[in-house]
């Protein structure tokens, strides 16, 4: 094993700085459990440049990352990116601002970046300077750990890396969070899908459009934030704007070069469309509230039974589902993607009480919908059917749009829990898409009905259920998650779905367990011992104590104040 701790060896010289300085790493000098060192850091604001680091390793070797994210400096979470000088982007690494427990006491972190043969390689490191305010964070790197990798180990790694038949994630990315980073060049995209070349990630899910809202140069949708002109107002819709307009002003098309990589690294690509289609209410802008295809279109708006007009457009109009195969036909017909995605979970109804519902509904029924209760089953599958008419339609424009260009396009659906009857209530007839073999994959939550998982068995439809956990705490998800892979593995899911998983992969405990997730027996193990970062309390910084706490005994006694460091004791 070896560890680099004098990271004061690091490259260019000039970028580091014995004292704070506003474009250089500070170097701090510190003793920990085990390791003692001179670790690099940076506040958030501070610009400093990348640095690079030799390794002077040969051979395989699991590389690990020993980060610092103090409480006590109060500058919210730790970001740091790192990458081999062979690899093709950065590895981004995020850890929460931290929660005070007392005593306070300080700790180092050890993160898992990867394995893999160190011959000739050295290491960069980046802080992250651009971006929405809330994406440029401190970062303070202590050390690098290297541990070698035995034959055996690595021909274990290599065969499990050619195992395809548990890449079961299917990673979700909603098109528009990836830009708040502030992402200007095709290496930078690069980071959204990199991490998946060796892990159980088998499909990327890359949102293309929120309703008329897209992220590619489009003859029909719209650009994030067309209609503001310089006034956006916020610094993180800045970036938002600013990121896709500079990567397209480029001619870099975030779908493209996302999806080339994927093929890269034998991942599959789909285009997802959030279904939802809507007009922004003042004050928001980010919908496109003055040319968006709701205001041009305002006669096409879904209806309340009342008679109240609603923001949104509604699928009962054939103008609208054609507005919609429209942008899906420019997408398939222009870039390398596997297949398309049909976001229902953004999300319903998609029809109301317009016009031609009600005089459909009266022709085939003989009464007014607006008489019956609007969750009578007549009215929700009357409702329901021009989804349905556009799903067909969506199936048929990709077979169409697959001969021309002499492939197969998947047809995929995003939908609510696994039950007929609560997809039915949000406009959703799964079980006529599933017997009419429309679908390729259906994507659900856990509990799915048995009838519904027959229905698509017998159909060949695979089954995804989704594993992102309701608790929302990055630290608290992974046992949720843990046990919603292994319902989902006995409930006979083909794979799993996670919602903005970007999010996650960041996040190095939590990457440890969805890198890993299409392996059954290892998430098993896991319930008994959820990934964490292993931990070596700091003794000093800077020559300073750091391990010392004042009111000893008071924690025996239940007194308050508690024992805690001296540097919580003040004003």
């Amino acid at each position: 094993m070896k560890i680099i701790s004098q990271l004061d060896a690091c490259v260019p010289r000039e970028a580091l700085s014995a004292t704070p300085a506003g474009d250089k790493w500070h170097l701090i000098a510190y003793e920990a459990d085990g390791v003692s060192g001179i670790m690099v850091g940076a506040a958030p604001l501070v610009m400093a440049p990348d640095l690079t680091l030799a390794l002077d390793a040969t051979g395989w070797h699991a590389v690990y990352i020993g980060i610092w994210n103090p409480h006590h400096d109060y500058q919210g979470r730790f970001r740091v990116k790192v990458r081999l000088g062979s690899d093709p982007c950065f590895h981004d690494m995020v850890d929460p601002e931290p929660p005070l427990s007392w005593p306070g006491l300080c700790h180092l972190q050890e993160a898992f970046f990867k394995e893999a043969d160190l011959t000739g390689e050295h290491l960069v490191i980046r802080k992250q300077n651009k971006g929405a305010p809330s994406r440029v964070n401190k970062c303070y790197v202590a050390y690098i750990r290297l541990e070698p990798l035995s034959d055996r180990q690595v021909s274990t790694i290599q065969n499990d890396r050619a195992d395809r038949s548990r890449r079961r994630l299917h990673a979700l990315n909603d098109g528009n969070g990836t830009f708040y980073d502030g992402p200007t060049t095709k290496e930078e995209l690069l980071e959204q899908v990199e991490p998946y070349r060796h892990s159980d990630v088998g499909t990327v899910l890359f949102a293309v459009s929120s309703g008329d809202v897209v992220n590619y140069p489009s003859s029909i949708g719209q650009s994030w934030l067309a209609d503001v002109g310089d006034v956006v107002p916020t610094i993180e819709r800045v970036a938002l704007r600013d990121s896709i307009r500079t990567l397209l002003d480029k001619g870099i098309v975030p779908i493209q070069v996302l999806a080339e990589h994927c093929h890269e690294i034998g991942v599959a690509f789909h285009a997802m469309f959030r279904m939802g289609i809507i007009g922004d209410v003042p004050p928001g802008d980010i919908w496109n509230p003055h040319t968006g295809f709701v205001r041009r279109r305002p006669d096409l708006r879904m209806i309340d039974r009342d008679g109240t007009p609603l923001e949104k457009a509604s699928y009962a109009h054939e103008e609208v589902r054609a507005a919609m195969l429209e942008m899906i036909a420019e997408v398939c017909r222009n870039y390398d993607i596997d297949g398309v995605n049909l976001c229902f979970v953004r999300g319903p109804h998609y029809v109301g009480y317009e016009d031609v519902v009600i005089e459909d509904f009266r022709q085939e029924h003989g009464v007014d919908p607006r008489d019956l209760d609007e969750n009578d089953e007549r009215v929700q599958r009357h409702r329901a059917s021009y989804v349905t008419t556009l799903v067909r339609s969506a199936r048929r424009l990709l077979d169409e749009i697959g001969a021309e260009r002499g492939r197969r396009f998947d047809l995929t659906a995003m939908c609510y829990r696994g039950q007929a009857d609560l997809n039915l209530f949000f406009g959703l007839e799964i079980l006529t898409w599933l017997r009419e073999g429309l679908l390729d994959t259906i994507y659900l939550s856990l509990p799915i009905d048995e009838e519904v998982l027959q229905v698509a068995r017998d159909a060949g439809c695979s089954v995804v259920s989704h594993l992102m956990p309701s608790c929302g705490d990055a630290r608290a998800d992974i046992p949720e998650t843990i046990e919603m892979a292994r319902r989902g593995f006995e409930a006979g899911s083909d794979g799993f779905w996670y919602w903005d998983v970007v999010f996650r992969q960041s996040l190095p405990a939590y990457w440890q367990l969805l890198r890993r997730i299409g392996h059954r027996d290892e998430v098993n193990s896991m319930a008994d011992a959820p990934p964490k970062m292993s931990t070596r309390q700091l003794r000093t910084v800077a020559g300073f104590d750091m391990c010392h706490t004042t009111n000893r005994g008071s924690d025996e006694r239940d007194y308050w104040p508690p024992a805690m460091l001296p540097i919580y004791s003040g004003g």
